[in-house]
C-alpha cells in the first residue's frame, strides 16, 4: 500500500515543476534582446525619440510628431552599433501620428509584428525606447485596456513606465513581436500611456507598398487608404517572410525569409523542454527516495496476510474503559 502511494507522488512533485516553469514562457528576456538590435533613436534637431527597423533594406517607423516639429533640422538614426545614419522622409499617415523613414542601408535587423486584435486586457508587455536619452531602455507593465478611444482614434493603453522619448517606439509581446506604437501619455498621470496597435501600422504600411515582416495570419488582409477604396489585399505573410504589397507577377520569387523570424521561436521552448526533463529527473529521484522508506507496519491490514519480509502486525494496546459519567449533573456557570 505505502508503495502504491509512490507514483501519485512523483506525479504530483513534477506536475508543481512543471507549472513553476512554465512561467519562463512569460520572461522577457529573450525577446528583447531578439527586439532591441532593431530598435533605433531618431535625433531630428534638438527633439528626440525613438524607432525601429521594419525592412532590411532601411525603412524605419516612428510618430511623425517626433520629426515634424523640428521644422527644416536633418533627421538621423542611432543604430544599436552606435552607427549614425542620415535619414529622409519615405511615408506618412494621413490620419495616425506615424511616418516612415529611409537610410540608405541593408542587412538590417527587422522586428516582427504580430496582429493588436488579439491582445487581451491583463496581458505582459514592454516598451522599448530611448526616454529623456537614455536610449534602448526596457519598461514592461500590462494592456490596461485593448481599445480606447480618443478624439476620435483607437489606442493600446498600457502601464508601462512611458516618458519622453519613448514616442515611436515598439510595445512588444512576450514572443518578442510588435504589438503597437508608443505615441503618447495621459497628463498628470502616472504610467497610462497610449499605443498606435499594430493592425493599424501594418495597414499603413501596406498602403505605401513598404514592406514587413508579420507572424503567420498578423497581417490584415485589407487596408484603406484614408479617404480612398478598400484595396485588394495581397495576404498574410508568411512566418518569417517580409510582406510584399507590391503588385509583382505571380512567378517572381518573393524574398528570402529570416531565419530568426520563425513561429516557433527556440528561445521559448528549449527552456520548457530542459524544464520537463529537470522535472522528470527530480521526480524519479523523489520516488526512489521514498520507495527506499520500505512498507511501513500501518500498511499492513488486520485479517489480511501481509507480504513476505514484512513485520508481523503487532495490535495497539487495549485503552482502559472510561467511566461512564452521563448520570452525573453537571452546573454549566
Amino acid at each position: 500500500m505505502a508503495q502504491a502511494r509512490v507514483p501519485g507522488v512523483g506525479m504530483i512533485c513534477t506536475l508543481l515543476l512543471v507549472a513553476a516553469a512554465s512561467g519562463v514562457m512569460a520572461d522577457f528576456t529573450n525577446a528583447v534582446k531578439h527586439v532591441d538590435p532593431a530598435v533605433v533613436t531618431i535625433t531630428a534637431g534638438e527633439w528626440s525619440g525613438s524607432g525601429f527597423i521594419v525592412s532590411s533594406d532601411g525603412y524605419i517607423v516612428t510618430n511623425r510628431h517626433v520629426i515634424e516639429d523640428a521644422g527644416d533640422a536633418s533627421v538621423s538614426v542611432k543604430l544599436l552599433d552606435e552607427k549614425t545614419l542620415p535619414a529622409t522622409v519615405s511615408a506618412n499617415a494621413d490620419e495616425r501620428d506615424l511616418v516612415v523613414l529611409k537610410v540608405e542601408a541593408t542587412s538590417l535587423p527587422v522586428v516582427q509584428f504580430a496582429s493588436s486584435d488579439k491582445l487581451t486586457s491583463g496581458q505582459d508587455v514592454a516598451a522599448i525606447g530611448a526616454p529623456l536619452g537614455l536610449e534602448h531602455s526596457v519598461t514592461r507593465g500590462v494592456v490596461s485596456s485593448t481599445s480606447r478611444t480618443l478624439d476620435g482614434e483607437v489606442f493600446i493603453q498600457i502601464d508601462a513606465a512611458i516618458n519622453e522619448g519613448n514616442s515611436g517606439g515598439p510595445v512588444i509581446n512576450e514572443d518578442g513581436q510588435v504589438v503597437g506604437v508608443v505615441v503618447t501619455v495621459a497628463n498628470e498621470a502616472q504610467n497610462v500611456a497610449f499605443a498606435i496597435p499594430s493592425t493599424d501600422v501594418m495597414r499603413f504600411l501596406r498602403s505605401k507598398d513598404i514592406p514587413f515582416t508579420a507572424a503567420l495570419g498578423a497581417a490584415p488582409e485589407e487596408e484603406t487608404e484614408p479617404g480612398g477604396d478598400v484595396e485588394e489585399s495581397t495576404g498574410g505573410p508568411e512566418a518569417g517572410a517580409e510582406a510584399t504589397p507590391s503588385d509583382e507577377e505571380a512567378d517572381e520569387p518573393g524574398p528570402e525569409p529570416r531565419s530568426g523570424f520563425v513561429l516557433f521561436r527556440p528561445w521559448v521552448f528549449w527552456p520548457v523542454i530542459i524544464s520537463f526533463f529537470v522535472s522528470a529527473i527530480t521526480a524519479l529521484i523523489v520516488s526512489l527516495a521514498i520507495g527506499r522508506r520500505g512498507p511501513s507496519a500501518a500498511a499492513v491490514i488486520p485479517g489480511q496476510h501481509p507480504m513476505p519480509g514484512a513485520a508481523p502486525f503487532t495490535p495497539p494496546p487495549a485503552r482502559p474503559v472510561e467511566e461512564d459519567l452521563s448520570d452525573i449533573d453537571i452546573d454549566l456557570h
